[in-house]
């Protein structure tokens, strides 16, 4: 018998993180969107657990950590708050809380949110030790990148692509509305398909992350002086051929000009996990055999 869920946090909600120092953070919840909540990490570091008046739960985090420019540490994550993550309470938004806006992702509830006091933390006073730490994470990260990939068993092409065309345009503007119609048409599909449809997604994105590519997406198309192009834009508009249907996409493919030029459609992502969650009541959790994340495809970015 599975155990009970948290349910979704509520705006307001404040939760403990303990860092691997033993110390405890904290984030709280500003918005809840579907099964999406828009958080932020405290600038609370401390070796107890606060207390709901403690007046550093209220500041956010601001980031100035390697690429960090004071960006603030507020991000919306998907699912359920983990077990391991303590609720202390709910402290009432302001009427300025209530109208911060952010359109970071960060992927699902994890052990790692709300972890960004304790990073800053350590570029303020272990540095050394902190960027020796992530220069060899990145390491064995490009490592893994360089090699093959191959896709796990894929949803048939024809299958596929029909799940595509059911996308309603009418209501663009409003992804969720979008993509509803092939939401309940894959939900109603055995799990095995959904986890095929998720990995031909991510096959056919992994084909077309090329260097290529990156350099006809429009106005943040990839820069060569610079070396440089946004992962997530770059992701996001490869989204934009796979939505645009298997005209669209094989032309693109076979002529990178044929790239969309500043259009994205990030919500291509969460179609599977959004059909698997309807379907099964359990929250989404299947790595495919190819990364779609901007570089893996280390062929494509020779």
């Amino acid at each position: 018998m599975s155990k009970p869920k948290r349910p979704h946090a509520n705006p307001g909600d404040v939760f403990a993180v303990r860092q691997k120092d033993g110390r405890y953070g904290a984030v709280r919840a500003l918005r809840t969107i579907d099964k999406s909540t828009l958080i932020y990490t405290s600038q609370y570091l401390e070796p107890i657990l606060p207390s709901l008046d403690d007046p550093l739960l209220r500041l956010v985090q601001h980031q100035n950590r390697f690429f960090y420019k004071n960006a603030p540490a507020i991000v919306w994550i998907r699912g359920h708050p983990p077990a391991n993550i303590a609720f202390l309470g709910n402290i009432p938004l302001t009427n300025s809380e209530i109208g911060i806006e952010c359109n970071s992702f960060g992927g699902n509830w994890a052990e790692k949110c709300g972890n960004e006091a304790f990073l800053e933390w350590r570029w303020l006073y272990d540095r050394p030790a902190f960027e020796a730490e992530v220069e060899k994470q990145e390491k064995e990260f490009a490592r893994r990148r360089r090699l093959p990939q191959k896709p796990k068993m894929m949803m048939e092409v024809e299958a596929f692509w029909r799940v595509i065309r059911l996308f309603d345009w009418r209501q663009q503007g409003n992804d969720e509305k979008v993509l509803e119609p092939a939401v309940i048409a894959l939900s109603k599909l055995p799990v095995c398909q959904i986890k095929m449809f998720a990995e031909r997604l991510a096959f056919l994105l992994y084909q077309i992350d090329t260097k290529a590519h990156a350099k006809c997406i429009g106005k943040y198309a990839y820069d060569e002086k610079k070396d440089y192009v946004s992962s997530d834009g770059f992701l996001y508009a490869r989204c934009a051929v796979v939505a645009n249907g298997q005209r669209f996409y094989e032309a693109a493919i076979n002529d990178p000009e044929k790239m969309p030029k500043d259009i994205e459609f990030e919500a291509l992502l969460y179609l599977a996990p959004r059909a698997y969650e309807r379907k099964t009541g359990n929250e989404y959790d299947f790595l495919t055999g190819c990364d779609f994340e901007s570089f893996s495809n280390s062929e494509g970015w020779k």
